[in-house]
Formats: C-alpha cells, sequence, structure tokens
C-alpha cells in the first residue's frame, strides 16, 4: 500500500471514529431538545421490499411526516457507520445520494450503478434523544443479474384457414427494447395500417384487429393480427417485421370448403395420393408376379413334352 492511499484510509477513518459520532451525539441532543411538544414523526406505507438490476439507480423510499427539526438518516443493518445523515453523504462510496422532494417529507436514498454486493437490508431512521432505534423503517434490497436474450423474431398462426372462420397470427419478438422499437405487419408487400384497414376491410363490412402486448422484464414483444371471418382475398404471404433485418414471413391459405382435398390442401396431398396409387400398383405386382411367372414356367413345359411325344 502507497503512502498516499495509507493517509487516505486514516483520513476516512478518523471520520468515522470521530466525526460521525460527534454527529450522532449533536443531532441526538438536538432532537431530545426540540422533541417537546412536537408529534412523533410517522413513516409511510412505502414498500418494504425493491429490486433493481445491475446497473440500474436503485431507489430506496422513505417518507416520514412529523420529522420538524430532528435529524433522519440512512444506514445498512450490516455496517456499523450511516451512510448519510439529513442531506449530507458521509460514505466514501459516491453512488449514494439523497433525494428529497420540496415538501421534505420524501428522503429516499438512491445507489447509482447498484451491484451485487450493494443487495441487503437498509433503514432510514429519525434521531431521538432516547436512541436511535425509536423511529426507523426497514428496506430490502434486492439486485438481480440482467438476462441477456437474444434478438428473435417469428410468427406463430396456422397455414390453413377455411373460409369464413378466424384468421389469428401473433408476430413475437424477443430481445428488443419496446421504447425504441415496434412491430409492423405487412401483406404481400404492402403495410397494413389505418388506411389498409379501413379500405381493405371496414369499407367490405369485415373486421380486422391489431393489438400489441409487451413485456418489460422479458423484453418482449407481440402483436396480435386477428380476422373474424376469413375470406379469400386473405390468402397472401404476410410478414412481420422490426427492423430492415429482422422480419419474418408466413404464407397463409384460405381454403374454399367446396372444393376437393387436393385443391384444399395444394401439391402435398396430390404427391400423396399418387403415391398411395403408385405404391398399390406395385404391391399388386410383388404380390401376383411369381404366380404369373409360375404359370409361364409350367406352359413351356407342357408344350415341349407335347412335341417331344409328336
Amino acid at each position: 500500500m502507497t503512502r498516499r492511499k495509507r493517509d487516505r484510509v486514516r483520513r476516512w477513518t478518523y471520520i468515522f471514529d470521530a466525526v460521525i459520532p460527534g454527529i450522532f451525539f449533536y443531532a441526538a441532543i438536538s432532537s431530545a431538545l426540540s422533541d417537546n411538544g412536537f408529534p412523533d414523526p410517522i413513516f409511510d406505507n412505502d414498500p418494504s421490499n425493491v429490486t433493481f438490476n445491475i446497473g440500474e439507480t436503485a431507489t430506496l423510499p422513505c417518507h416520514v411526516v412529523n420529522l420538524q427539526t430532528r435529524y433522519l438518516y440512512w444506514m445498512r443493518m450490516s455496517e456499523p457507520n450511516p451512510i448519510t445523515v439529513g442531506t449530507y453523504v458521509y460514505s466514501p462510496d459516491t453512488r449514494f445520494s439523497v433525494s428529497r422532494d420540496h415538501t421534505s417529507t420524501h428522503w429516499d436514498l438512491k445507489i447509482r450503478n447498484v451491484q451485487l454486493e450493494d443487495a441487503g437490508v437498509y433503514f432510514c431512521a429519525v434521531s431521538s434523544g432516547e436512541g436511535r432505534e425509536k423511529h426507523r423503517r426497514l428496506i430490502k434490497l434486492n439486485v438481480k443479474e440482467v438476462t441477456t436474450i437474444p434478438p428473435g423474431i417469428s410468427i406463430n398462426g396456422s397455414e390453413f384457414v377455411n373460409k369464413g372462420e378466424p384468421l389469428m397470427l401473433e408476430c413475437k419478438a424477443t430481445g428488443f427494447n419496446q421504447v425504441s422499437n415496434y412491430l409492423e405487419w405487412y401483406k404481400d408487400g404492402k403495410i397494413i395500417d389505418n388506411s389498409y384497414i379501413w379500405k381493405h376491410h371496414r369499407l367490405r363490412g369485415r373486421a380486422m384487429n391489431i393489438t400489441d402486448h409487451h413485456n418489460i422484464d422479458t423484453k418482449t414483444l407481440r402483436r396480435v393480427l386477428y380476422i373474424a371471418r376469413s375470406t379469400m382475398e386473405d390468402s397472401g404471404t404476410y410478414m412481420c417485421r422490426i427492423s430492415p433485418l429482422d422480419i419474418a414471413k408466413k404464407t397463409v391459405h384460405v381454403l374454399d370448403e367446396g372444393s376437393s382435398n387436393i385443391d384444399k390442401r395444394g401439391d402435398h396431398d396430390a404427391k400423396l395420393v399418387q403415391e398411395t396409387y403408385n405404391n398399390g400398383n406395385s404391391i399388386g405386382g410383388q404380390r401376383f408376379g411369381p404366380f404369373i411367372t409360375a404359370l409361364s414356367v409350367a406352359a413351356a413345359i407342357l408344350c415341349f413334352g407335347h412335341l417331344h411325344a409328336t
């Protein structure tokens, strides 16, 4: 340890061992002299458990009325010395500060760039000549690691819908900030906005709704496209995007119940029918092939025997 560092440690040791007890003694005497005729301080029912992510500014609320000329201070249960007394910060950690409102009833403790080691039980207390523990309020600070969610976008929904049935597609994007990002729907290259909905649906007495759902904790954005009664015109390629590079597409087929199964399900079912037919012929050929071969051999033997007898 260098000489400069040793001097700094001695300086802070002096502050906590000499100055801070003196301040508490002065605050206690002042409070004892001024408590006469004043009602007891009352703490508001603020949250007693708060949670913040690493790197955020943690706010520990403390709302007290009837403070009068008393002093309010913040401490951590695991530490012997105060963090703040009044508006003065006595901790060597410069991340701490006290936030007050114009009514002087809120004395919130703020911790910039909060870290895992900051988690624990803190309390705000009012100085009193009868002891520091008479008026105080505990609050637990929880600090959690930020879970990094990789960006991704997808569309959920049925590829085939019968005519007249509801059509619903959900676009889901994860790992994006909802403040600076938003989802957009397109159909066959045209953006689905209010003008599109009015022109293609409402003027024709049809309903299309688009709703947004966000989850701040998981950084998930969802945009749901819903058509109450689908028509053949709703067939096409739907695209959802959140940026020029983050795009998802899905082709939807609206089926007419009056058409054949092949028409409904496309070439896939047609190939399946053809394969079934071909397999049937193949199976039949394999089944009767040996029998036909045996008849041919028998006929040849009879013919040869007849010629030999002649």
